[in-house]
């Protein structure tokens, strides 16, 4: 089997997984206060899941756990696994723009431990692989500047996304950091399409496959 694809059978034959997906959010949101951490973590990984298996779009998912993307939330890695299984290339470049800003100014900044800014921006980079619209050019040129860092965790994250975005979109980065690869590419005229146009060629673009099969440790 194709390691990308995940095999969650019960997933796969939902007969209407739109509508399953909207309603297993709709009791996420309105039993927030009710329900468990547990119980709550449970739920948004179903959601998830159905969510990158069958390229849902459950907007307000996004504005729900936007408020859990704080590095102290007790069982963060979970929550963030969650997030990036959810995102997938059809997931709309506007609902994760806000998550991805988000989730910089929490875990991406001086006043935190280096563990937490390398799981940061490892997150960061999970989101953007799916769907990398969802990045600001300006944040990005700030994030991949954390690769000078003297802890190694953080320099290989930062490199981590700099390399993606070198492969997905070199258009966003500045001039110094596209590579010589990246910006003979730009030069040849072979750009990304805006979100929502595509064409044969720009299918199997390395990065951009749905892959739900995220282990937590990936991003610690």
């Amino acid at each position: 089997a194709d390691a990308a694809t995940p095999n969650f059978p019960a997933i796969q034959l939902l007969n209407d997984p739109q509508t399953f997906g909207e309603k297993l959010y709709d009791n996420l949101n309105r039993y927030d206060k009710r329900f468990s951490l547990d119980h709550k973590i449970l739920m948004m990984q179903l959601l998830s899941r159905v969510m990158g298996s069958h390229k849902l779009c459950v907007l307000g998912f996004y504005t729900y756990i936007v408020k859990y993307l704080t590095y102290h939330q007790m069982r963060i890695p979970s929550i963030l696994v969650a997030l990036a299984q959810s995102v997938h290339d059809l997931t709309p470049p506007d609902a994760l723009t806000p998550v991805v800003r988000k989730l910089a100014q929490e875990f991406v900044h001086p006043g935190v431990g280096s563990e937490v800014i390398a799981a940061g921006l490892n997150a960061i980079r999970e989101v953007c692989r799916r769907q990398p619209w969802a990045m600001e050019e300006e944040l990005l040129g700030d994030l991949v500047e954390y690769r000078k860092s003297r802890d190694k965790a953080v320099t290989a994250a930062a490199r981590g996304l700099l390399q993606l975005f070198r492969e997905v979109n070199p258009g966003m980065l500045k001039r110094r950091q596209r590579g010589k690869e990246a910006s003979m590419g730009i030069a040849s005229g072979s750009q990304p399409l805006p979100f929502g146009h595509s064409t044969d060629a720009a299918v199997d673009i390395e990065g951009l496959v749905v892959c739900i099969t995220l282990r937590p440790e990936s991003l610690l």
